[in-house]
């Protein structure tokens, strides 16, 4: 099995290669790669809801096996889907392997922004746990020698900088919502309202999308 770390820091070098090449991506691009790339969830659904039930069951024990104590409700259900992040990484994987390189940036800029909320709320646990700094300079330490933007002190120390005063935020949005509702809807609205292009668009496409998924599967999570 391909490491996530290894197969996110190749993509992210292709994906840096390719807007130095500046390809249009139009409109309808959009519409063809959120189609594409949205994960849908009906908990309507027998198979679904027992699918999902299993799969969050599952993430809680991974997270209690790994911190030793019960994780919240929200750590669990972002966790669940950061695992359906990194899969779909392979739909970004696909379209290179198919030499589509707008599919491959429109699906890389989704996952992206699908992975990124989803990173909030666990950060915001972690936050409010005490471990936050302990994974944010791990994470810094794990960017690896592709990604050469990242690697100077001064580049990863405004990285770091940047990650605790985010972490700060979102734990005190956690605090006064456990469900993480407000985190998720803040982060978005905030991300909204910067200049946007149309890689923000599709980023905030994926956002949007993990952001639906969550609030359908929170309940269950919390009734775990």
């Amino acid at each position: 099995m391909i490491d996530r770390l290894e197969l996110m820091t190749s993509l992210t070098n292709i994906r840096l290669d390719c807007a130095a090449k500046k390809l249009v991506i139009t409109p309808k691009d959009i519409e063809a790669v959120t189609a594409a790339n949205n994960v849908r969830l009906d908990l309507s659904e027998p198979a679904e809801y027992e699918g999902t039930l299993r799969a969050l069951r599952q993430t809680r024990d991974e997270l209690r096996a790994g911190l030793g104590i019960n994780p919240l409700a929200s750590e669990i259900t972002a966790t669940l889907l950061k695992k359906v992040a990194h899969q779909k990484l392979f739909l970004a994987q696909q379209a290179l392997a198919n030499e589509d390189l707008v599919m491959f940036i429109a699906s890389y800029d989704h996952t992206v922004g699908f992975g990124t909320v989803m990173d909030s709320v666990v950060m915001a646990a972690h936050e409010i746990r005490g471990i936050a700094e302990q994974n944010t300079t791990e994470t810094l330490g794990e960017l690896g020698p592709g990604i050469s933007d990242l690697n100077s002190i001064g580049t990863q120390t405004s990285i770091y900088l940047a990650a605790r005063r985010e972490a700060i935020i979102y734990a005190a949005l956690l605090k006064n919502d456990p469900s993480a509702f407000t985190l998720i809807d803040e982060w978005i609205k905030k991300a909204e309202s910067e200049k946007v292009d149309i890689t923000k668009e599709i980023m905030l496409a994926g956002a949007k999308n993990a952001g639906e998924l969550y609030k359908a599967a929170y309940p269950l999570a919390e009734s775990l």
